[in-house]
Parts: C-alpha cells; sequence; structure tokens
C-alpha cells in the first residue's frame, strides 16, 4: 500500500510495529481517547437526547445500539454511538430500562 501512496516513505513503513499486542494495544488507547472527547463534549450540551436500536445478530441474539445526540451553547451538535449491548431474553421496553437505564 505504502508503494502505491507514499513510496518515498517507505523506511518509516517498515519501522512500525504491526504485531497483535500493539495493534490491540492502539486500538485500546484510540478507544479510550475518544471515550475522553466525548464525555468533554458531554460537559458543554445545554440539550440532548438519548435514542436506542434494535438490530438481530447472525446468532439471533439481541444486539441494541445507544446513541446520544447532544446540543452545546454554540449550536454545534453531536451524534455518536454511545454502547452496544447484547440483549439476553426479552427486549421489552422494561427490560431495557431494568437493565441500562436504571441506576
Amino acid at each position: 500500500m505504502y508503494n502505491v501512496l507514499c513510496p518515498d516513505r517507505k523506511q518509516l513503513f517498515a519501522n512500525v510495529s504491526i504485531s497483535r499486542n500493539t495493534v490491540a494495544d492502539r486500538v485500546c488507547e484510540m478507544a479510550t481517547d475518544l471515550k475522553i472527547q466525548l464525555i468533554e463534549k458531554g460537559k458543554k450540551f445545554v440539550a440532548y437526547s438519548v435514542a436506542v436500536d434494535e438490530t438481530i445478530d447472525t446468532t439471533d441474539t439481541a444486539q441494541l445500539a445507544i446513541f446520544i445526540c447532544g446540543l452545546d451553547s454554540d449550536l454545534f451538535s453531536v451524534e455518536e454511538i454511545l454502547d452496544i449491548k447484547s440483549m439476553h431474553g426479552t427486549t421489552t421496553g422494561k427490560d431495557l430500562f431494568e437493565k441500562y437505564v436504571r441506576v
């Protein structure tokens, strides 16, 4: 890929470690950074809403996607996925509330 996109930087790519552990560590670091960014943006929200969407995966397990939409004082809107949860058993509104909303 680097031969096509940037052949002059071949050595830079050759020095990058892409072992399984390195990749996993970097993905975790990026996920943590994204979480921190969303928390910081969320502190500035003057209004927000939460939405959920349910789908069934290939193993016939319900997957619940939880989204947030927020608006800050400059009217900048943010829409992000907060989490994906597996739902086992029934998936009524009461189940959602008891498992994921009520503290």
